[in-house]
């Protein structure tokens, strides 16, 4: 009988040990893995935020740089690298990220049946594209004659569908 009760209260213990570890680990885990603000953090204090949005503009700019005449870069680059910074500063970056980290949690915890990882940027293509033709126009006018003002217009913005430098010159 003694050992009997041994055996009983030892798995009585151990009961109570895994009971209070499970419930330890569930109260972590609904701390850090599960709530959105940890990983909000996290990527906050590794300066994850900056690192997107550089990397962005990296990558924008030189899209956009691409498309200009190789003897125009230098004048346009640096201009077109400070205004995409404006943009995709990196709390702009932050607010289109955060609804991705709770749209994982939700599916993770099975509020929702599906996840959903779009990140809707129209908004800023728009900012770029007025940005882009902003410091194009303003570096036309400064440091270009009307000839290559005229060539840079029909290459890189053509806003008018003009065909001929001479059309883009009389439409800037």
């Amino acid at each position: 009988m003694g050992m009997m009760m041994n055996i009983l209260l030892g798995f009585a213990v151990l009961f109570l040990s895994l009971s209070i570890t499970f419930t330890i680990l569930s109260f972590n885990t609904n701390s850090t893995v599960l709530n959105p603000e940890y990983y909000r953090n996290q990527l906050f204090q590794n300066n994850v935020y900056d690192k997107i949005s550089n990397e962005i503009v990296a990558s924008v700019t030189a899209q956009l740089i691409e498309q200009v005449p190789p003897a125009y870069k230098p004048m346009i680059e640096e201009k077109m690298n400070v205004e995409l910074k404006k943009i995709f500063r990196a709390k702009k970056v932050q607010e289109k990220l955060d609804p991705l980290i709770e749209n994982t949690l939700n599916y993770l915890i099975s509020k929702n049946d599906r996840i959903d990882l779009t990140v809707d940027l129209s908004d800023m293509k728009t900012e770029i594209m007025a940005s882009a033709k902003r410091i194009a126009r303003q570096e036309a006018q400064d440091s270009l004659t009307d000839e290559q003002r005229g060539l840079i217009w029909a290459v890189y913005l053509n806003p008018g569908g003009c065909r001929t430098s001479a059309e883009c010159i009389a439409y800037c």
